[in-house]
């Protein structure tokens, strides 16, 4: 089992790192496109496929991806929120297919019609695909997210807990301004959807909500994206008061960080800088405060668990290298109540 999560995660991140055109440029969504093949490694590792079987359900997972950037737009997707359960389906399916004896074809990322060729103008750095396999996990450099939102309004929630533990009210502030990316802009625009947004996937993708929540109720979790929450009047007064700026140093690893300037209605500037978002490769997270965000993450379950369960699931994952039924001693767990 943890073999196959670091088999699948490491493809993933190979295959994204090959691409040497992004898919996003052809309007396409690339996170939906590439999850399903770490699904279907990750598959075939636990059902013991060998390689050409394998292959097989790399294959299959081909024939099943999809995923348009359209789902970034409009206030009403949902999209989003359940992309990655297509992609864990069509990799589980596949490599059941395959195991079953569906046959696939031989090229399923480098051939002339393959990935790269569908979705990444053919261009890809193949070497990047085998280079120290099995030896580099490309997973090991990835981060957790601290907070339920998109990754590029992370820099600027922690600027604004930070003012916030500084004493600065909401109801003195008269000017927020953040400065990031230029990929970073589109999570301030539209103005109006971003300021007052109606869905809990669009307030995600908005720095005028997150900013404007972590700054009002110190806390950016999940019930900050509830009904009630996204209507909140001094949230929304807040947001409003937010504009954003590019940096001039716009270029690699600017998504990650911004500057955040804050003026009171005394006159005060308040200046932070957040030159990497808390959870990132460079800033992992603690173990103790990854078991905090499960264990508030857990209260949202649609199958409600108990203290009882939600305890027993951390005690399984910490001991899952020494279980010998991963189903009965950790899934079983996310199924039942205790």
């Amino acid at each position: 089992m943890l073999t196959a999560l670091a088999v699948g995660c490491d493809l993933v991140c190979r295959l994204g790192l090959a691409l040497e055109e992004d898919p996003a440029t052809h309007g396409w969504y690339p996170p939906a496109i590439l999850q399903p093949f770490g699904a279907a490694a990750g598959a075939a590792r636990v059902l013991g496929l060998d390689d050409a079987v394998t292959l097989d359900a790399l294959s299959l997972t081909l024939a099943q991806v999809t995923g348009t950037a359209e789902m970034t737009t409009g206030a009403r997707s949902l999209v989003r929120g359940v992309r990655d359960g297509f992609g864990a389906h069509a990799g589980v399916l596949a490599a059941q297919l395959a195991s079953h004896g569906v046959h696939g074809f031989d090229r399923p990322f480098e051939g002339d019609v393959g990935l790269f060729a569908l979705y990444a103008g053919g261009l890809s750095r193949g070497e990047v695909l085998l280079d120290q396999l099995g030896e580099r996990f490309e997973g090991a450099h990835l981060g957790y997210k601290l907070w339920p939102s998109c990754r590029g309004t992370h820099a600027a929630i922690a600027a604004s807990l930070e003012l916030r533990e500084r004493g600065i009210v909401a109801e003195t502030i008269t000017d927020i301004v953040v400065v990031g990316s230029s990929l970073n802009r589109m999570l301030c625009e539209p103005r109006e959807q971003r300021i007052a947004p109606r869905t809990a996937i669009d307030a995600k993708f908005s720095l005028p909500f997150t900013v404007a929540r972590a700054i009002v109720h110190g806390t950016v979790g999940l019930d900050a994206f509830s009904a009630e929450s996204l209507a909140d009047p001094q949230v929304r007064q807040v947001a409003a008061r937010v504009r954003y700026a590019v940096d001039e140093n716009d270029g690699p690893g600017a998504a990650t960080r911004c500057r955040l300037e804050l003026t009171t209605d005394g006159g005060d500037t308040h200046r932070i800088v957040v030159d990497a978002a808390p959870g990132g490769a460079g800033t992992p997270m603690s173990d103790e405060v990854l078991e905090a965000k499960f264990r508030a993450n857990a209260a949202h379950s649609v199958v409600p668990l108990t203290a009882g369960a939600i305890d027993a699931i951390v005690a399984a994952v910490a001991s899952l290298d020494q279980s010998a039924d991963v189903g009965h001693d950790l899934l079983d767990l996310l199924r039942a109540d205790v």
